[in-house]
Parts: structure tokens; C-alpha cells; sequence
């Protein structure tokens, strides 16, 4: 299952996004409010999420300026991994989050909506962070 942003334009370089999505120092400025724990260094991160519990995160895989590919680091209750697509434009790029979850139908029951709330959430912080 898959929930996207749509693709939104900034008015920032490629590379200038790219910098702060692929530090983990900067992700929890893009994470809702009800975070706990926090830890982080430039390719790892962890926290707790109210209501999902302990989670940690790591790149898999880092393209400067256009694609990164997040993962989970260690167990889940599921599997997923979350990309960031970095587009340039004629007057800075277009960035487009994709968070995919392998969920069973009781973990889609569960999940569905938390996760779309979490992605919109992503979406409002990159408008603020970057418009």
C-alpha cells in the first residue's frame, strides 16, 4: 500500500533539498508533534511515534539531488520503506515523498489511516520548511 505527496514545488535547488533529506538531524522538523525519544546522527535516527510504538530508520540508498530510499533499522511489524524523488525545475525542483508498507488486511485495517495522516503531516512540513 502506498501513500504519496503530491509533487510540490519549491522555490530551492535540488541540492539544497537534497542536503537536508539526506541528514537525519533535519527529519524531525518533518515529523508530527507526538515524537518521543528523539535520537539522531547524519544516517541513522530513532524515536517513538504515540500509538506506533519504537521506531528506528536508515538511508539505503542515497542518489545526490535526486533520490533517497529510507528503511527501517531492525524489527518492525511491518515492512516499509519510505522514498523522497528531488526533480529540478526551472525555478528550484519538485520534491515527492512515497511511504510503502507491506500491510496484511488487519494491519491495513489498523495502519491505513495514521500512515496517510503521517505522510500529510511530511507534505505540511516540507511546504513550511521550504515556501
Amino acid at each position: 500500500m502506498k501513500f504519496e505527496t503530491p509533487e510540490i514545488e519549491l522555490h530551492k535547488s535540488a541540492e539544497e533539498v537534497y542536503a537536508f533529506f539526506s541528514d537525519f538531524n533535519n527529519f524531525k522538523k518533518l515529523l508530527p508533534g507526538s515524537i518521543e525519544d528523539w535520537q539522531a546522527d547524519a544516517d541513522n535516527c530513532s524515536f517513538t511515534l504515540k500509538g506506533m510504538g519504537k521506531m528506528a530508520l536508515k538511508f539505503e540508498e542515497k542518489t545526490p539531488f535526486t533520490y533517497l530510499k529510507i528503511i527501517p533499522d531492525g524489527k518492525t511489524p511491518f515492512e516499509y520503506f519510505m522514498t523522497c524523488n528531488i526533480t529540478p525545475h526551472e525555478i528550484g525542483c519538485k520534491v515527492k515523498i512515497t511511504f510503502d508498507a507491506s500491510l496484511n488486511p488487519f494491519m491495513k485495517m489498523m495502519a491505513e489511516k495514521p500512515l496517510s495522516k503521517f505522510v500529510e503531516i511530511i507534505e505540511g512540513k516540507i511546504r513550511e520548511i521550504f515556501m
